[in-house]
Protein backbone atom coordinates (compact mmCIF):
# COMPACT_ATOMS: atom_id res chain seq x y z
CA UNK A 1 0.00 0.00 0.00
CA UNK A 2 1.26 3.51 -0.81
CA UNK A 3 2.52 4.69 2.61
CA UNK A 4 1.02 8.17 2.38
CA UNK A 5 -2.32 7.03 0.97
CA UNK A 6 -4.13 6.64 4.28
CA UNK A 7 -2.55 9.79 5.71
CA UNK A 8 -3.77 11.76 2.71
CA UNK A 9 -7.25 10.28 3.12
CA UNK A 10 -7.30 11.66 6.65
CA UNK A 11 -6.10 15.17 5.89
CA UNK A 12 -8.18 15.63 2.73
CA UNK A 13 -11.27 15.45 4.97
CA UNK A 14 -10.10 18.26 7.21
CA UNK A 15 -11.26 21.87 7.19
CA UNK A 16 -10.53 24.47 9.82
CA UNK A 17 -10.99 28.14 10.58
CA UNK A 18 -8.45 30.27 12.45
CA UNK A 19 -9.84 33.32 14.22
CA UNK A 20 -8.32 36.24 16.09
CA UNK A 21 -10.60 37.28 18.95
CA UNK A 22 -10.23 40.93 19.96
CA UNK A 23 -11.54 42.05 23.34
CA UNK A 24 -11.07 45.30 25.26
CA UNK A 25 -10.87 45.26 29.06
CA UNK A 26 -13.70 47.10 30.85
CA UNK A 27 -12.34 46.33 34.30
CA UNK A 28 -8.85 45.24 35.28
CA UNK A 29 -8.11 41.66 34.20
CA UNK A 30 -5.94 39.53 36.50
CA UNK A 31 -4.82 36.45 34.59
CA UNK A 32 -2.22 33.68 35.01
CA UNK A 33 0.99 33.67 33.00
CA UNK A 34 -0.32 30.88 30.76
CA UNK A 35 -3.93 31.70 30.00
CA UNK A 36 -5.13 28.72 27.96
CA UNK A 37 -6.93 26.89 30.76
CA UNK A 38 -8.59 30.08 32.04
CA UNK A 39 -9.85 30.99 28.57
CA UNK A 40 -11.06 27.47 27.86
CA UNK A 41 -13.00 27.35 31.12
CA UNK A 42 -14.59 30.77 30.65
CA UNK A 43 -15.55 30.06 27.04
CA UNK A 44 -17.01 26.66 27.91
CA UNK A 45 -19.05 28.07 30.80
CA UNK A 46 -20.45 30.82 28.55
CA UNK A 47 -21.35 28.34 25.79
CA UNK A 48 -23.15 26.09 28.26
CA UNK A 49 -24.95 29.13 29.68
CA UNK A 50 -26.44 30.12 26.32
CA UNK A 51 -27.06 26.62 24.92
CA UNK A 52 -28.31 24.49 27.83
CA UNK A 53 -32.10 24.03 27.69
CA UNK A 54 -32.52 21.53 30.55
CA UNK A 55 -30.09 23.02 33.10
CA UNK A 56 -29.12 19.51 34.19
CA UNK A 57 -25.77 19.32 35.99
CA UNK A 58 -24.65 16.16 34.14
CA UNK A 59 -24.50 16.35 30.34
CA UNK A 60 -24.05 12.57 29.98
CA UNK A 61 -27.59 11.89 31.21
CA UNK A 62 -29.25 14.73 29.29
CA UNK A 63 -31.83 13.78 26.62
CA UNK A 64 -30.54 16.56 24.36
CA UNK A 65 -26.89 15.58 24.67
CA UNK A 66 -26.40 14.25 21.14
CA UNK A 67 -27.90 17.42 19.61
CA UNK A 68 -26.38 19.94 22.02
CA UNK A 69 -23.68 22.24 20.66
CA UNK A 70 -22.06 22.52 24.08
CA UNK A 71 -21.78 18.73 24.43
CA UNK A 72 -20.44 18.21 20.91
CA UNK A 73 -17.87 20.97 21.36
CA UNK A 74 -16.77 20.76 24.98
CA UNK A 75 -17.68 17.45 26.61
CA UNK A 76 -14.84 14.92 26.58
CA UNK A 77 -17.10 11.91 26.17
CA UNK A 78 -20.63 10.69 25.58
CA UNK A 79 -21.08 7.58 27.67
CA UNK A 80 -17.97 5.46 27.11
CA UNK A 81 -17.05 6.98 23.76
CA UNK A 82 -14.13 9.44 23.72
CA UNK A 83 -14.68 12.56 21.64
CA UNK A 84 -11.99 14.71 20.02
CA UNK A 85 -12.96 18.29 20.75
CA UNK A 86 -13.13 20.34 17.53
CA UNK A 87 -11.47 23.51 18.75
CA UNK A 88 -8.20 24.93 20.03
CA UNK A 89 -7.78 27.96 22.28
CA UNK A 90 -4.60 29.86 21.38
CA UNK A 91 -3.76 32.09 24.35
CA UNK A 92 -1.44 35.08 23.95
CA UNK A 93 2.17 33.93 24.27
CA UNK A 94 3.06 36.87 26.50
CA UNK A 95 3.30 36.17 30.24
CA UNK A 96 1.61 39.49 31.04
CA UNK A 97 -0.79 39.00 33.97
CA UNK A 98 -2.64 42.32 34.28
CA UNK A 99 -4.68 44.23 31.70
CA UNK A 100 -6.02 47.64 32.72
CA UNK A 101 -9.36 49.12 31.59
CA UNK A 102 -9.44 50.04 27.86
CA UNK A 103 -6.40 47.83 27.19
CA UNK A 104 -6.80 45.33 24.30
CA UNK A 105 -6.76 41.61 25.05
CA UNK A 106 -6.47 39.13 22.18
CA UNK A 107 -6.36 35.38 21.75
CA UNK A 108 -6.81 32.87 18.95
CA UNK A 109 -9.53 30.30 18.37
CA UNK A 110 -9.24 27.41 15.91
CA UNK A 111 -12.49 25.68 14.90
CA UNK A 112 -12.35 22.31 13.18
CA UNK A 113 -14.86 20.55 10.95
CA UNK A 114 -18.53 20.70 12.04
CA UNK A 115 -17.79 23.34 14.71
CA UNK A 116 -17.45 25.86 11.86
CA UNK A 117 -21.13 25.41 11.01
CA UNK A 118 -22.10 26.79 14.42
CA UNK A 119 -19.93 29.91 14.32
CA UNK A 120 -22.74 32.41 15.15
CA UNK A 121 -23.49 30.59 18.41
CA UNK A 122 -19.83 30.72 19.34
CA UNK A 123 -19.80 34.48 18.76
CA UNK A 124 -22.69 34.85 21.21
CA UNK A 125 -20.77 32.67 23.68
CA UNK A 126 -17.73 34.95 23.33
CA UNK A 127 -19.93 37.97 24.04
CA UNK A 128 -21.28 36.26 27.16
CA UNK A 129 -17.76 35.25 28.20
CA UNK A 130 -16.71 38.91 28.22
CA UNK A 131 -19.80 39.96 30.16
CA UNK A 132 -19.31 37.19 32.75
CA UNK A 133 -15.69 38.18 33.30
CA UNK A 134 -12.54 36.06 33.50
CA UNK A 135 -9.66 35.45 35.85
CA UNK A 136 -9.25 36.49 39.47
CA UNK A 137 -11.95 39.01 40.35
CA UNK A 138 -13.92 38.20 37.19
CA UNK A 139 -12.67 41.17 35.20
CA UNK A 140 -15.16 42.07 32.49
CA UNK A 141 -14.27 42.76 28.88
CA UNK A 142 -16.07 43.71 25.69
CA UNK A 143 -15.86 41.71 22.45
CA UNK A 144 -14.86 44.30 19.83
CA UNK A 145 -14.28 42.28 16.68
CA UNK A 146 -13.26 38.92 15.24
CA UNK A 147 -10.91 38.38 12.30
CA UNK A 148 -10.55 35.23 10.21
CA UNK A 149 -6.98 34.33 9.24
CA UNK A 150 -5.85 32.32 6.22
CA UNK A 151 -2.32 31.39 5.00
CA UNK A 152 -3.08 32.54 1.43
CA UNK A 153 -5.35 35.53 2.06
CA UNK A 154 -5.49 38.81 3.94
CA UNK A 155 -7.30 38.79 7.29
CA UNK A 156 -11.06 39.26 7.00
CA UNK A 157 -13.21 40.93 9.63
CA UNK A 158 -16.02 38.52 10.45
CA UNK A 159 -17.69 40.33 13.32
CA UNK A 160 -17.67 43.93 14.55
CA UNK A 161 -19.49 44.98 17.70
CA UNK A 162 -20.89 48.30 16.47
CA UNK A 163 -22.76 46.67 13.57
CA UNK A 164 -23.43 43.36 15.39
CA UNK A 165 -23.36 41.54 12.04
CA UNK A 166 -21.58 38.23 11.35
CA UNK A 167 -20.12 38.01 7.86
CA UNK A 168 -19.67 34.79 5.89
CA UNK A 169 -16.64 32.69 6.78
CA UNK A 170 -16.81 30.00 4.08
CA UNK A 171 -14.14 31.66 1.92
CA UNK A 172 -11.71 31.65 4.86
CA UNK A 173 -11.82 27.92 5.62
CA UNK A 174 -8.41 26.24 5.48
CA UNK A 175 -8.30 22.96 3.53
CA UNK A 176 -5.48 20.66 2.46
CA UNK A 177 -4.87 22.27 -0.99
CA UNK A 178 -4.13 25.56 0.82
CA UNK A 179 -1.22 23.89 2.62
CA UNK A 180 0.42 21.98 -0.25
CA UNK A 181 3.73 23.04 -1.79
CA UNK A 182 5.88 21.97 -4.73
CA UNK A 183 9.08 22.82 -2.88
CA UNK A 184 11.45 19.97 -2.02
CA UNK A 185 12.50 19.72 1.63
CA UNK A 186 15.74 18.11 2.75
CA UNK A 187 16.11 20.29 5.84
CA UNK A 188 13.50 21.78 8.13
CA UNK A 189 13.30 23.52 11.48
CA UNK A 190 10.45 23.32 13.98
CA UNK A 191 9.87 25.70 16.88
CA UNK A 192 7.55 24.49 19.63
CA UNK A 193 6.04 27.69 21.00
CA UNK A 194 3.93 26.12 23.75
CA UNK A 195 4.70 22.85 25.58
CA UNK A 196 4.21 19.82 23.34
CA UNK A 197 3.18 16.64 25.16
CA UNK A 198 4.06 13.59 23.06
CA UNK A 199 3.22 10.11 24.31
CA UNK A 200 4.14 6.53 23.49
CA UNK A 201 1.84 3.76 24.71
CA UNK A 202 0.17 6.29 27.01
CA UNK A 203 3.40 7.46 28.64
CA UNK A 204 4.61 11.05 28.33
CA UNK A 205 7.98 11.29 26.54
CA UNK A 206 10.71 13.80 27.44
CA UNK A 207 12.89 13.04 24.39
CA UNK A 208 11.94 14.18 20.88
CA UNK A 209 12.03 12.02 17.76
CA UNK A 210 10.47 12.83 14.40
CA UNK A 211 8.72 9.45 14.36
CA UNK A 212 7.08 10.34 17.68
CA UNK A 213 5.84 13.63 16.22
CA UNK A 214 4.44 11.99 13.07
CA UNK A 215 2.73 9.34 15.19
CA UNK A 216 1.09 12.09 17.28
CA UNK A 217 -0.03 13.98 14.16
CA UNK A 218 -1.63 10.87 12.66
CA UNK A 219 -3.41 10.16 15.94
CA UNK A 220 -4.70 13.74 16.02
CA UNK A 221 -6.04 13.61 12.47
CA UNK A 222 -7.66 10.22 13.03
CA UNK A 223 -9.37 11.47 16.20
CA UNK A 224 -10.73 14.49 14.32
CA UNK A 225 -11.93 12.37 11.35
CA UNK A 226 -13.13 9.12 12.98
CA UNK A 227 -15.42 8.36 10.03
CA UNK A 228 -12.38 7.77 7.75
CA UNK A 229 -11.61 4.04 7.78
CA UNK A 230 -7.90 3.35 8.27
CA UNK A 231 -6.81 -0.33 8.04
CA UNK A 232 -4.77 -1.72 10.91
CA UNK A 233 -1.07 -1.19 10.24
CA UNK A 234 -1.77 1.24 7.39
CA UNK A 235 0.74 3.77 8.71
CA UNK A 236 3.55 1.34 9.54
CA UNK A 237 5.58 2.14 6.42
CA UNK A 238 5.02 5.86 6.91
CA UNK A 239 6.31 5.65 10.46
CA UNK A 240 9.32 3.62 9.30
CA UNK A 241 10.17 6.42 6.86
CA UNK A 242 9.81 8.93 9.69
CA UNK A 243 12.48 7.02 11.62
CA UNK A 244 14.94 7.80 8.80
CA UNK A 245 14.69 11.54 9.49
CA UNK A 246 17.65 12.66 11.59
CA UNK A 247 17.92 15.49 14.11
CA UNK A 248 20.80 17.85 13.28
CA UNK A 249 20.29 20.17 16.26
CA UNK A 250 18.04 20.12 19.30
CA UNK A 251 17.55 22.94 21.83
CA UNK A 252 14.32 21.58 23.29
CA UNK A 253 13.87 21.91 27.04
CA UNK A 254 11.19 20.69 29.40
CA UNK A 255 8.74 23.33 30.64
CA UNK A 256 6.37 22.56 33.51
CA UNK A 257 3.00 24.28 33.59
CA UNK A 258 0.30 23.78 36.19
CA UNK A 259 -3.45 24.31 36.01
CA UNK A 260 -6.22 23.94 38.54
CA UNK A 261 -8.80 21.31 37.62
CA UNK A 262 -12.26 22.04 39.04
CA UNK A 263 -13.35 18.50 38.18
CA UNK A 264 -10.42 16.85 39.96
CA UNK A 265 -10.35 19.50 42.71
CA UNK A 266 -6.61 19.95 42.52
CA UNK A 267 -3.67 21.19 40.52
CA UNK A 268 -2.45 19.26 37.48
CA UNK A 269 1.02 19.37 35.95
CA UNK A 270 0.99 19.73 32.17
CA UNK A 271 4.64 19.95 31.24
CA UNK A 272 6.07 19.50 27.77
CA UNK A 273 8.91 20.31 25.39
CA UNK A 274 9.53 23.85 24.13
CA UNK A 275 12.24 25.23 21.87
CA UNK A 276 13.67 24.46 18.45
CA UNK A 277 14.75 21.35 16.59
CA UNK A 278 16.37 21.00 13.15
CA UNK A 279 15.70 17.98 10.93
CA UNK A 280 17.41 16.43 7.90
CA UNK A 281 16.23 13.82 5.41
CA UNK A 282 13.52 13.24 2.84
CA UNK A 283 10.99 15.55 4.46
CA UNK A 284 8.88 16.59 1.46
CA UNK A 285 6.17 13.89 1.81
CA UNK A 286 5.59 14.89 5.43
CA UNK A 287 4.96 18.58 4.71
CA UNK A 288 1.13 18.37 4.42
CA UNK A 289 0.97 16.61 7.79
CA UNK A 290 3.32 19.13 9.37
CA UNK A 291 1.49 22.14 7.94
CA UNK A 292 -1.82 20.85 9.24
CA UNK A 293 -0.15 20.40 12.61
CA UNK A 294 0.76 24.10 12.59
CA UNK A 295 -2.96 24.86 12.40
CA UNK A 296 -4.35 22.16 14.70
CA UNK A 297 -1.51 21.78 17.26
CA UNK A 298 -0.25 18.34 18.26
CA UNK A 299 0.02 16.10 21.32
CA UNK A 300 -1.99 16.07 24.53
CA UNK A 301 -4.10 18.99 25.84
CA UNK A 302 -4.28 20.90 22.58
CA UNK A 303 -7.59 22.49 23.63
CA UNK A 304 -5.65 24.69 26.07
CA UNK A 305 -3.27 25.75 23.30
CA UNK A 306 -0.49 23.28 24.08
CA UNK A 307 1.45 21.73 21.19
CA UNK A 308 1.60 24.93 19.11
CA UNK A 309 4.53 24.96 16.68
CA UNK A 310 5.72 26.64 13.51
CA UNK A 311 7.91 25.43 10.68
CA UNK A 312 11.13 27.38 10.14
Amino acid sequence: MEPFFCASKLIEQLRAGVFKINFRAEKTLYLPRYKGSTLRGAFGAALRQIMCATKQPDCNTCLLGEQCLYCSTFETSRGNRAVARPYVIEPPLTEKTMYTPEEPFQFGLVLIGPALDHFPYLVIALQAMGENGIGRGRGRMCLENIEAMHPLRLPKQIYESTSNVINTIDDMFITTPDLLTEKEYKELGIEFMTPVRLTRQGKLQDEFTFELLVRALLRRFHDLCPWVAVPRGAHDELLEQAKQISTSSNSLTWFDWERYSSRQKGRMKLGGLVGKVSLQGELTPFIPLLRWGEVLHVGKNTVFGLGKYRLL
